[in-house]
């Protein structure tokens, strides 16, 4: 196993990961896990929405009476709060993921959602 530079291996840690209070609670949780990955879905929106008309602006495709400046003063927010959305949104969503990964450590198929309870 491969060891950190303070001797916990991966394993240990994604072990570590899979036991906080967190990561057991959007593992549990029936509605958790949805909410979280359709709000990174939509920080990828946002994100790709914002640097695209940004982008189009600066070809001079769209908005020509817009000076470069102001478009981007209005859209590079937007950008950054999805960015931002993606980044929170996805560190929670690997949290809650992490008994895969540990399993994945150890040499077993990824499993992804399959430890999550449905209702029948």
């Amino acid at each position: 196993m491969r060891e950190t530079r303070k001797g916990v291996s991966v394993l240990e840690f994604c072990q570590w990961l899979q036991d906080t209070w967190l990561g057991v609670g959007i593992r549990e949780s029936l509605w958790l896990f949805p909410i979280l990955y359709t709000l990174h879905i939509f920080g990828v929106v946002i994100l790709v929405a914002a640097t695209s008309a940004l982008d189009l602006r600066m070809l001079g495709v769209v908005m020509r009476k817009e000076s470069v400046s102001d478009t981007a003063g209005l859209l590079l927010p937007w950008a950054k709060a999805g960015f931002v959305a993606q980044m929170v949104t996805g560190a929670l969503i690997r949290r809650g993921l992490s008994p895969s990964i540990s399993q994945k450590a150890q040499g077993k198929a990824w499993t992804g959602a399959s430890k999550r309870r449905y209702p029948k």
